[in-house]
C-alpha cells in the first residue's frame, strides 16, 4: 500500500511543484534533481513524504523557494520512475514518462500563465502535503497498531478487539483540517 501512495505523492508532487518554476536555473535544478534520483536514490516512503512536506510548507508560507522546488520536483519525478519500474514498466518507458510530467507542467505554465493559477497551486500543495504526512506517519502508525493488536489479543477466544475510538478520531481530524483549510483560503 505504501508503494502506491508513494507513487501518487511522487507523481502529484512533481506535477504540482513544477509549474511554479521560472528561469534557466530552476530548469537546471529540475534536471539535476531528476538525474540524482535516477542514478543514486532509492524511493523510500518516509524520506519522500518528509521532502514533500518540507517543500510544500515552504512554498505555501514563502513562495520564493523556486530552486528548492525545482530540485524537489526533479527528485520526485526520478523517484516516480523507480516506482513505475517496480510496477513492471521498463526503464526506457518509465524514465521518459516520469520526466514528461514536470516538463509538460513547466512548458504549459510558461506558455500560458493561466494554466495553473496561484489558488489552484496552493490547493494542490495542501493536498499533497496531507498525502505526504500520511506517507510519513503510516509506517509508525502501522507498527503501533500491530503491536497494540498483539497486546490486546484476547487469549481465551482468539478474537481481535474492535476499532474503538479511531474512526471517530480520524473523521474529526479530517473535518477539522477541512475547516482550517476553508479559514486559510479566506485570508
Amino acid at each position: 500500500m505504501l508503494v502506491h501512495l508513494t507513487g501518487v505523492v511522487c507523481g502529484l508532487g512533481a506535477a504540482t511543484l513544477a509549474p511554479s518554476l521560472t528561469g534557466k536555473r530552476a530548469v537546471v535544478a529540475l534536471v539535476i534533481g531528476f538525474a540524482v534520483a535516477i542514478i543514486w536514490l532509492e524511493p523510500e516512503p518516509v524520506w519522500i513524504g518528509g521532502l514533500v512536506v518540507v517543500v510544500a510548507v515552504l512554498r505555501l508560507c514563502w513562495p520564493g523557494y523556486s530552486t528548492l522546488s525545482a530540485v524537489a520536483a526533479g527528485t520526485l519525478a526520478g523517484s516516480w520512475s523507480h516506482i513505475l519500474q517496480s510496477y513492471g514498466l521498463t526503464g526506457w518507458l518509465a524514465i521518459p514518462l516520469a520526466a514528461a510530467v514536470p516538463s509538460t507542467a513547466v512548458f504549459l505554465e510558461n506558455r500560458s500563465p493561466r494554466f495553473a493559477p496561484r489558488a489552484m497551486r496552493e490547493d494542490a500543495l495542501s493536498i499533497i502535503c496531507v498525502f505526504a504526512l500520511v506517507l510519513v506517519a503510516a509506517p509508525v502508525v502501522s507498527a503501533g497498531w500491530q503491536s497494540a493488536e498483539t497486546l490486546n489479543l484476547e487469549l481465551e477466544r482468539g478474537t481481535r478487539s474492535g476499532l474503538g475510538i479511531w474512526p471517530t478520531l480520524g473523521l474529526t481530524c479530517v473535518v477539522s483540517l477541512g475547516g482550517l483549510h476553508a479559514l486559510w483560503r479566506r485570508r
